[in-house]
């Protein structure tokens, strides 16, 4: 069965629906006004099926998007490519970038600038059906500007 019989993101496995849907763009934003502060921006795909950030001045995370919109998170993987920045700027705790990883999973991606400096960058995720080769499903480009320049 080909994929165009699907519409963007949906495709049916062994006949089981699996469907991602995101939105294009999201825009995740930290600038902490206490003095001294590191600024922190993460972006994370939860194997529960949402999409969430976090930031130092916003804890716990928050769920801002469901990702998965039916079919189960063991069938979906994810790719996130570094743009503007390299893998040298991501914040310890970061999962890999450039390979696919299984959604069955929490993974989560961030920038940190230390007081004084900031950072930006964009985490791009891209939704898989399979682990290698595979339908693209969806994607989403993830704006992280960490600004504790005024700090």
């Amino acid at each position: 069965m080909s994929m165009s019989a699907f519409p963007h993101g949906t495709c049916a496995a062994a006949a089981v629906t699996l469907s991602v849907i995101v939105a294009p763009t999201k825009s995740i934003t930290d600038a902490p006004v206490i003095p001294g502060t590191t600024a922190y921006t993460w972006v994370g795909v939860d194997s529960d099926g949402d999409l969430y950030s976090s930031t130092t001045s916003a804890v716990p995370d928050v769920s801002y998007e469901t990702w998965l919109d039916a079919g189960l998170s063991t069938q979906v993987w994810v790719e996130a490519t570094l743009g503007g920045l390299g893998p040298d700027a991501l914040t310890s705790g970061s999962s890999a970038q450039g390979s696919r990883l299984a959604c069955s999973t929490d993974r989560k991606w961030g920038y940190s600038a230390a007081p004084g400096t900031g950072l930006s960058g964009t985490v791009t995720l891209d939704f898989y059906d399979a682990a290698a080769g595979g339908s693209l499903l969806d994607s989403q480009d993830v704006s992280l500007d960490a600004d504790a320049t005024g700090v």
